[in-house]
């Protein structure tokens, strides 16, 4: 369309921006000599009145607002067949939406992106309020809607999906209303219930998503793909996209962006609240927590008067010792907080394992690999069930515990590292106990335990409760593979695949598990072996009434020398 040169009252200057409604320019008017920013309708969409009235709803939901962080509407009207809005010009056009994409060219955040991050949706969520209670529902939260002004405020505008409640709402119920990437689920899905205050709220989460980690949280090709994602599918934690997202936004972020609209926060003013606690350094309300992450929190958010005082040294020393210390003095240590903080870490834990894991698993669905699926299925469930084990064998442990210092020693170790924080907790309580066997058999333990936490177990499976929990594959038969022995002088191990038989030939048998049998360096892989050396087929052995098969002696024919002696020693349950 071409730039007309007067509206009415209003000088047009230069263009500022275009969107799919409309055009908007930088222009005077004239009669006050102020300037202003003119929103004008494309003129190929004036023969349609749903168009025409949309526009107007516009203008007068944004008339009804008068707030800092809200785009203030002077007038609207026609003038020579074009409809337009006046409204207050925030700065130069510049949006969130331009910010974010320069952000994302220089692909890194500069120093305190996310304390602008906590100011910019604070802001935004106290205008939400203002406009809420007033029975206007924005509708169309995002980046591209928030202006910045001269000083990088943010100022929301384009009400024109607005949904005013006291009648001026025309959109039909199932309307598609909003942009995709932002929608609520009860946007996409009108089923879900009523388009509220609670979806501003869910799209200013989203908003804010973008924000801490610069990219989305659901995407996808086409409109339908991205609103099956953000029915069904839950959003990937911030900090798994970018490490350095503090916890706090984190749980606020996702807090805003709970699928179902009960569960979000009941108002916009909640959620400016809570991103003022945070960038005031005090605990949000967001979700409750135990005494001793609050401690945590506090200590670390006020360490510099906490190194005036008394406290200086404790926060020195790490958030678990001033935890102790500071709990200790309040006289409130017991095993039943110690239980609730140890659980606490367990859901953690067993969260984040299943949501790691279920993102493996779709993506090997997603290419079709059905074998790595049920690999991926086997090491979830092992994984779950080493940290179920584990954390109830800590616990026993941490029952036994009487004394307030030690207990709250180990609290501390899961508050702060999980459930290697806590075994870490456990090993420096038993290190300074009376040497004895007990205390030696607690102490071996933990270290097997932390050496399966700390190698990356729970993410491959690969400790013994793993592969004690994966089922043998099926065969027809087990196949003999021939393998250098690093356990005798001789020169053959014999092994049946899959199923964690050991022949050791030689002057000794011995049962060993088959994960500590491994070639010699330099020897080719077992595959390599097997098409080098040849297999054969292990001798058929019976199975007793008590489910293990007894030990047999294998047949001449299949001794892998002539001269070697062994056993074929059956699968047994070490």
């Amino acid at each position: 369309m071409s730039t007309p040169g007067r509206l009415g009252d209003f000088e047009i200057v230069d263009e500022i921006g275009r969107g799919g409604f409309g055009v908007v320019y930088r222009a005077a008017q004239v009669s006050l000599d102020r300037p202003v920013a003119v929103k004008v309708l494309y003129r190929h969409l004036i023969h349609t009145q749903e168009q025409i009235a949309r526009f107007e709803r516009e203008a007068r939901a944004a008339a009804r607002l008068d707030h800092p962080a809200l785009v203030s509407v002077y007038a609207w009207g026609e003038a020579a067949g074009d409809f337009f809005i006046a409204q207050r010009l925030i700065g130069s056009g510049r949006t969130l939406a331009d910010e974010l994409k320069e952000l994302r060219e220089s692909g890194q955040a500069p120093k305190g992106h996310f304390r602008r991050v906590a100011e910019v949706c604070a802001r935004v969520a106290e205008g939400l309020q203002h406009a809420h209670e007033r029975g206007i529902v924005h509708r169309d939260v995002k980046p591209s809607n928030i202006l910045l002004d001269e000083h990088a405020l943010p100022c929301l505008g384009d009400f024109g999906l607005a949904k005013v409640e006291d009648g001026l709402e025309l959109s039909r119920t199932g309307d598609f209303a909003g942009s995709p990437f932002y929608m609520s689920p009860e946007q996409a899905d009108s089923r879900r219930g009523s388009i509220g205050a609670q979806s501003d709220i869910y799209s200013l989460g989203v908003t804010l998503y973008e924000m801490l980690t610069l990219t989305q949280p659901f995407q996808g090709t086409t409109s339908h793909e991205i609103v099956r994602r953000i029915l069904s599918e839950e959003p990937a934690r911030p900090a798994r996209l970018e490490p350095r997202v503090p916890p706090d936004l984190e749980t606020i972020c996702l807090k805003a962006m709970e699928k179902a609209p009960g569960l979000r926060y009941a108002t916009a003013g909640e959620l400016a609240a809570d991103l003022h606690a945070y960038l005031d350094g005090e605990p949000i309300s967001a979700v409750p927590i135990s005494t001793t992450r609050r401690v945590l929190r506090s200590a670390r958010r006020h360490r510099e008067p906490i190194l005036l005082g008394l406290l200086g040294v404790l926060v020195v020393m790490g958030g678990w010792w001033a935890s102790l210390k500071l709990r200790k003095s309040q006289g409130d240590v017991n095993v039943a907080d110690a239980g609730r903080v140890v659980q606490e870490s367990r859901a953690d834990d067993i969260m984040q394992l299943q949501q790691q894991m279920a993102e493996r698993i779709h993506e090997a669905a997603a290419r079709k690999d059905g074998e790595q699926v049920s690999r991926l299925a086997e090491q979830q469930q092992a994984a779950t069930q080493f940290y179920d084990d584990t954390y109830k064998w800590a616990e026993k442990q941490l029952n036994g515990i009487r004394s307030n210092d030690e207990v709250s020693k180990v609290a501390g170790g899961f508050a702060t590292g999980g459930l290697a924080g806590g075994l870490q907790g456990l090993q420096s309580v038993f290190a300074g106990r009376q040497v004895s066997d007990e205390r030696d058999s607690v102490l071996a333990e933990l270290e097997r335990r932390l050496k399966l936490v700390n190698s990356g177990m729970p993410d491959s499976a690969t400790s013994p409760t793993a592969a004690a929990t994966a089922p043998a594959p099926a065969s027809a038969g087990p196949r003999i593979l021939h393998v250098p022995s690093p356990l005798t002088s001789l020169p053959c191990v014999l092994s049946a695949e899959g199923s964690d038989w050991l022949w050791l030939s030689g002057f000794c048998q011995a049962l060993v598990p088959l994960s500590l049998v491994a070639p010699p360096a330099g020897a080719p892989g077992s595959t390599d072996l097997e098409q080098a050396r040849g297999s054969a087929t292990a001798p058929v052995i019976g199975t007793p009434n008590d489910g293990l098969p007894p030990l047999q002696p294998p047949r001449a024919s299949e001794r892998p020398e002539e001269q070697a002696s062994g056993w074929l020693l059956p699968r047994l349950p070490w």
